[in-house]
């Protein structure tokens, strides 16, 4: 049945539904769950809804992911009022409920569902309210909102997330911090990546190479070469860390500012630093000065 629904089949999963009610099989909360995810899947929210009322008359009851599935067809048509009765009737089923499994994929699935249907602010409100109280691990339920956003692009409402998260005593995993800083930086957010960079390196984050290298280039086009070497002396205190390449990184932003002078300055930090430059070194610098000198 999954498989079929998978497929954008369910009308073919339905029937082996009914094969399986005809040779005296019970089917479960799963294989009402599935087939009414497979139906809200393409938009026939009718005959969704005609499968959840079966399973009340059939006296299976509705787990919390049969609802956090209905409430996502339910989003896809815009049927907020209907959206917010199942999801009341979602906090209250969660926290009778004792499998943390089925529970934390019902979050996982409806908070996914809102960031998909654009639903942000009432992200927002759950985040603020958590109407779910300890039914769900407060660290997954942020960390799953956190991922959410930056999957839908709302990487200013992931750090949202963050501060109030940090507001409540947790921290953000650091892959998820990072995506944040990352879809920041290469949206031109680099200033609030910056502030955010300042934040965790408290709790132990630092960006990785690609993400630092997105940061210090959008620093340099604001004109902020300051912040850029702030930046690369976080990294340079790192465990590890390639020096030269951190330094060569940050050489080749300073070029996007076609200034010489600050190029050059890059240039002796790294010499007094006693960080050896390389072949590769050189020529960012001989490359930025000659481009400055075009400009």
């Amino acid at each position: 049945m999954d498989q079929l629904c998978s497929l954008l089949r369910p009308w073919e999963a339905h029937r082996v539904f009914f094969d399986m009610l005809s040779r005296g099989h019970c089917p479960n909360a799963v294989s009402y769950t599935t087939l009414i995810n497979g139906y809200c899947h393409i938009g026939e929210l009718g005959d969704a809804q005609k499968v959840f009322d079966e399973m009340g008359e059939k006296g299976v009851v509705p787990n919390s992911l049969t609802y956090s599935v209905m409430i996502r067809g339910v989003l896809r048509k815009r049927d907020v009022g209907r959206a917010k009765e199942l999801m009341s009737k979602l906090w209250e089923i969660m926290k009778g409920e004792d499998d943390m499994t089925v529970k934390s994929a019902a979050f996982a699935n409806l908070i996914d569902s809102m960031c998909r249907e654009g639903y942000f602010q009432e992200v927002f409100g759950i985040a603020e309210d958590m109407p779910q109280g300890k039914s769900v691990n407060e660290e997954f339920a942020y960390g799953q909102m956190i991922d959410s956003l930056c999957k839908a692009g709302r990487h200013h409402g992931a750090s949202r997330i963050v501060y109030i998260m940090r507001n409540a005593g947790f921290a953000p995993k650091l892959t998820s911090y990072n995506s944040i800083l990352h879809g920041l930086s290469k949206e031109g957010g680099c200033m609030r990546a910056y502030q955010l960079l300042e934040e965790g390196v408290k709790f132990g984050y630092f960006p990785s190479e690609y993400t630092y290298k997105v940061l210090v280039e959008g620093l340099c086009q604001e004109s902020d070469p300051q912040k850029a070497r702030e930046v690369l002396h976080y990294m340079l205190s790192k465990e590890g860390v390639d020096r030269t390449r951190m330094y060569n990184i940050y050489l080749r932003a300073l070029c996007l500012m076609n200034n010489t002078t600050e190029l050059l300055n890059g240039l002796v930090s790294m010499l007094q630093t006693q960080c050896q430059p390389d072949v590769i070194t050189l020529n960012i610098v001989v490359n930025g000065c000659v481009q400055d000198g075009e400009n």
